[in-house]
């Protein structure tokens, strides 16, 4: 029975470790986020919860035009000294997922509708790095879903809803 359980009991861990988000880095140039060779190994982030993106340089610019943008549970957007930034219109949205800005980072929202949903932690953190929502765009922070913004980081968020 002893071993039974021990088996188990690295099955649960092993999945614990299996489900962990893995990281795909810009490469750190100026281009457009779904073209695969702008990132690391050649693959467009999964942010539905597989993967988390990581922006270290560069800019990663986002054209919604086909679909809204949106983060889920499990991923991050982890934009850290580089920038990113959606070009216009349509949704951006974190079910769940997360964004922290930092080391000077910038997220650049030209989104219609900024939502922070199911319990997100998002943070913009240390001089220089910013969360910029433009024009009269609406950000939305709900369900448990938190913003901070701290150490000399800025955002302008022209209409918050809470």
């Amino acid at each position: 029975m002893k071993n039974k359980k021990f088996k188990l009991v690295l099955a649960v861990a092993g999945l614990a470790i299996c489900s962990q988000a893995a990281d795909i880095n810009w490469i750190g140039v100026t281009g457009q986020w779904t073209n695969a060779l702008n990132w690391v190994g050649g693959n467009v982030p999964d942010i539905g919860g597989t993967d988390n993106a990581v922006i270290s340089s560069g800019t990663a610019s986002y054209d919604p035009s086909d679909a809204d943008f949106s983060v889920n549970t499990g991923s991050r957007l982890i934009i850290d000294g580089g920038t990113w930034k959606q070009l216009s219109g349509a949704w951006m949205s974190f079910p769940g997922g997360q964004f922290e800005v930092s080391s000077g980072g910038s997220l650049q929202a030209g989104a219609n509708v900024l939502v922070l949903s199911g319990g997100g932690s998002n943070s913009v953190d240390g001089s220089a790095s910013s969360l910029t929502v433009s024009g009269n765009n609406k950000v939305s922070i709900e369900g448990g879903s938190s913003l901070s913004v701290s150490g000399g980081a800025t955002a302008t968020l022209p209409r918050v809803t809470m």
